[in-house]
């Protein structure tokens, strides 16, 4: 029915149909939200979760929550999570060198956070902090530090991230009768999927590159030696 010709243009119109549908799934994924929710109480304790769609992951703080798991392999935090880890990396690479890794990888996550920050947005925040002890001129001490510090700090949020305003408090207090500190955090956070993948996988790629070095270096060593 078709000739030669017909067929061409019928076979490139269908692989044309495949690749647009892959490149608008690949965009529709990319322009997904994520949510990222953090609790801290009065008992200290830190809650997180995050929601992709119907997904809600890490409703209790949970070290071994697959994602956040996963996230650390890939990132090479997992080697250094634990006193176990970091005691095995300090004996087989040595002090200096484990904590040059650390700080590798810290820097390499503080980029990629302070690339995140402007591409969400920053929902709710709630923040209730009570500066109380048992002597007045230590408290008041303590409440205009900690002014100090949490006042500028929203300001340099403010300037990085979009931020609700109206869903925006934060009550610092200064209880001369209260011995103890209290704070209490809420936040929410919205992002998009392609951002953190992109995010994640330069993240990898880092890390995937020091590997590689730190498996080359030993080769190279036992070069010299055998020379």
């Amino acid at each position: 029915m078709y000739g030669k010709g017909g067929c061409a243009v019928i076979a490139l119109w269908i692989i044309l149909g495949i690749l647009g549908f892959l490149a608008l799934l690949i965009t529709v994924i990319c322009l997904l939200p994520v949510y990222v929710y953090v609790y801290y109480d009065k008992e200290n304790s830190l809650y997180y979760r995050y929601r992709l769609l119907w997904m809600v992951f890490g409703e209790v703080p949970n070290p071994n929550n697959p994602i956040l798991r996963l996230v650390k392999d890939l990132s090479g935090l997992s080697r250094f999570d634990s006193v176990k880890s970091l005691k095995k990396s300090v004996s087989s690479l040595g002090v200096g060198t484990t904590a040059g890794q650390i700080l590798r990888v810290l820097l390499s996550l503080l980029r990629e956070i302070v690339y995140l920050l402007p591409k969400c947005r920053l929902r709710k925040l709630k923040l209730r902090a009570v500066c109380g002890g048992e002597e007045p001129d230590d408290t008041a001490m303590a409440y205009g530090q900690l002014c100090a510090f949490v006042y500028p700090a929203l300001g340099v949020l403010d300037n990085i991230m979009p931020i609700h305003r109206k869903k925006l408090s934060v009550d610092l207090r200064c209880d001369y009768e209260q011995g103890e500190n209290e704070v209490e955090l809420e936040a929410h956070i919205r992002g998009h999927v392609g951002p953190v993948l992109l995010a994640l996988w330069r993240v990898v790629l880092d890390e995937a590159k020091a590997e590689a070095a730190r498996t080359a270096q030993p080769s190279k060593n036992s070069s010299t030696q055998r020379r």
